[in-house]
């Protein structure tokens, strides 16, 4: 199965920062570990101060079963109440 690539482009709220990160790497950590998929986050050094998080899913049907996830949905959840979401490309594919 072909891997999916997507990216979400998101600022943290205002006082939140800190606690943003620590959920994305809870985040990171339980899709890893049930290996739905591999991702990195990555922080524009210029404002607005927006994060880039690079996610390779490892198959669709292991998209569709992360985000069916109990676990991981209460941490979407709490994350929602942390950050904000600039862009979201769901489904990018190669062209070259």
């Amino acid at each position: 199965m072909a891997e999916i690539f997507s990216i979400a482009i998101f600022e943290t709220l205002e006082g939140h920062d800190a606690e943003a990160l620590a959920t994305l790497g809870e985040l990171l950590s339980a899709l890893a570990a049930k290996q739905y998929s591999r991702d990195s986050i990555h922080r524009q050094t210029t404002p607005p101060r927006h994060y880039v998080l690079l996610r390779h899913w490892r198959s669709e049907p292991d998209r569709r079963a992360a985000l069916e996830d109990p676990e991981l949905q209460r941490i979407w959840a709490r994350l929602g109440n942390q950050i904000s979401i600039v862009s979201v490309y769901e489904i990018l594919e190669p062209v070259a």
